[in-house]
Parts: structure tokens; sequence; C-alpha cells
């Protein structure tokens, strides 16, 4: 677009944009083209975390002393959070069935502009 991704791109810190049960990485550096054909370095841009997302299966045996198993299900998430006179999280989250899911997020205040007519 017109502004780019990159160029709007946000900083992210842990524990307030990137949350993880397990681990948290950041992409440490990530470099943008500016507008002027520059380079831009922005840190921890790209967030990659793993995450609980509930019961992936779960296994009774029903013979006398039998067992059951529960297995949990993780997500890969991956979140990127621009600001785009609102702000626009935006998130990529790898599940362990094969499912990819893609959300974007408007969590900012809304801008309203006055436009003089005429």
């Amino acid at each position: 677009g017109e502004y780019g991704m990159g160029t709007i791109a946000n900083e992210l810190s842990l524990g307030y944009d990137c949350l993880g049960h397990i681990h948290s990485w950041f992409v440490q550096k990530s470099w943008f083209v500016a507008h002027d054909g520059s380079a831009i370095v922005i840190k921890n841009v790209i967030c990659i975390h793993e995450e609980d997302n509930g019961v992936l299966w779960k296994y009774t045996d029903y013979r006398p002393n039998g067992r059951s198993r529960t297995i949990r299900r993780r997500r890969l998430v991956v979140s990127m959070v621009c600001t785009h006179a609102n702000y626009v999280h935006l998130e990529l989250s790898l599940l362990q069935d094969g499912d990819i899911e893609f959300e974007a997020r408007l969590t900012g205040i809304l801008n309203v502009y006055a436009h003089k007519g005429g």
C-alpha cells in the first residue's frame, strides 16, 4: 500500500505484546525500505511464541484398571503490530492438526478527521 507495513511496524515487548506459556522469541532486527529508498531497522518487530490451545485429543480405556490420557493442543503464533492511523494487530497461528489461522485486529482508538468543505 501507500504506507508500507514495515515503515509503520511497532517494536514489541515481551510480557505485553508477546505472551507465551513456554518460550517467546523475537526476530531481533527487521529491515524495511523507507519512502526515500533508505533502510529502516526496527528491533523486535515480529514475535513468535507457543501457547496452549485446548485439548487435542483424549483417550479412555474402558476396561478394568484402564487409564485415560489427554493430550493438549499447542499452536505456534507469529504476530506483528502496525500503526496505521489506528493500531492493527496481525497474527498467524500454525496448529498441530495442519490448520493455519490468520487474524487481523483493530485494537486502537478510532481516529476521526475533520475536513473543511469546498
